[in-house]
C-alpha cells in the first residue's frame, strides 16, 4: 500500500515538473525579452501586421518588438 502511494506521488511530481517546464519553454522567451527593455517618455509604438508592435526611441532607434499573441492586424494601442 505504501509503495503505491509513493509511486503515485512521484508520478504526480514528475507530471507537474513536466507541465511547468513546457509552460516556461513556451512563454519564457517572451517574458525575458519584455523585462530587458525600458520604455521612456517619447517612445513610439507602431502596430504592424502579424500581431506585432515595433517600439522605437524618440530619436528613431529600434528598441524592441512586442507580440500580442495573435496573428491578425494590430491597430491602435493605448497606455494608462
Amino acid at each position: 500500500m505504501k509503495i503505491s502511494i509513493m509511486r503515485n506521488r512521484i508520478a504526480l511530481t514528475l507530471m507537474v515538473l513536466g507541465v511547468v517546464t513546457m509552460i516556461l519553454s513556451l512563454f519564457g522567451p517572451q517574458l525575458w525579452s519584455a523585462v530587458g527593455t525600458i520604455w521612456e517618455s517619447g517612445d513610439v509604438f507602431a502596430g504592424v501586421s502579424s500581431g506585432n508592435y515595433l517600439v522605437y526611441s524618440n530619436s528613431g532607434a529600434f528598441k524592441q518588438t512586442i507580440n500580442n499573441g495573435t496573428t491578425g492586424y494590430t491597430t491602435g494601442c493605448a497606455f494608462n
